[in-house]
């Protein structure tokens, strides 16, 4: 696994918004255990965070590795720079947006890519949100298509992003989106 310190700077109708994470990326299947100083990675890219909002509203994505104990529990473990991560690992990805400024924030669009390299597996929070197969066009979830005339919904695999509808932000308030992705 491979870790990249991202930080993105993205002009939404005008205003200079920043996000920064450090995230997984899958790598090479390794022959020994794999850290972030281990293996070559294969080119994949974090997950990007776009928002329609105002310059008071912070941007940060965290990235957890979803695991089990012995008795069923589940226990998510940040991701950092010495956090292994193996092909087949499930890892939560949650963008967060906390509102410094001294008004509220009204109908805030908030985007999320599904990283190259990794397959939407679900737990998406809100639960109504929007989603995109070719990164351009998103409708309401689940997407469908027509296949031989029969109209299916498309596997959770095929979806390359995923938007939420924030409608209200208050001062001083975090609003949090998620889903979990199987590094593949």
């Amino acid at each position: 696994m491979k870790l990249h310190t991202t930080v993105l700077a993205i002009l939404a109708a005008g205003v200079l918004v920043t996000a920064c994470a450090v995230l997984p990326t899958p790598e090479a299947a390794p022959t020994t255990t794999t850290t972030a100083a281990a293996a070559p990675a294969k080119t994949a890219a974090a997950p990007v965070m776009n928002t329609t909002n105002d310059a008071n509203v912070n941007m940060v994505v965290n990235a957890f590795v979803v695991s089990k104990d012995a008795a069923g529990n589940e226990t998510l473990t940040p991701v950092g720079m010495n956090t292994p991560i193996s092909k087949g690992q499930i890892v939560e990805y949650q963008g967060l947006f906390t509102n410094h400024g001294t008004n509220r924030v009204r109908k805030m669009v908030a985007t999320m890519d599904i990283p190259k390299g990794a397959e939407l597996v679900g737990n998406i929070e809100p639960a109504i949100a929007q989603a995109t197969m070719d990164g351009g066009r998103f409708v309401n979830m689940p997407i469908r298509v027509s296949v031989n005339g029969q109209a299916q919904e498309l596997p959770l695999a095929n979806y390359k992003g995923l938007r939420w509808t924030i409608e209200e932000l208050g001062i001083g308030a975090t609003a949090v989106v998620k889903y979990r992705a199987k590094i593949q």
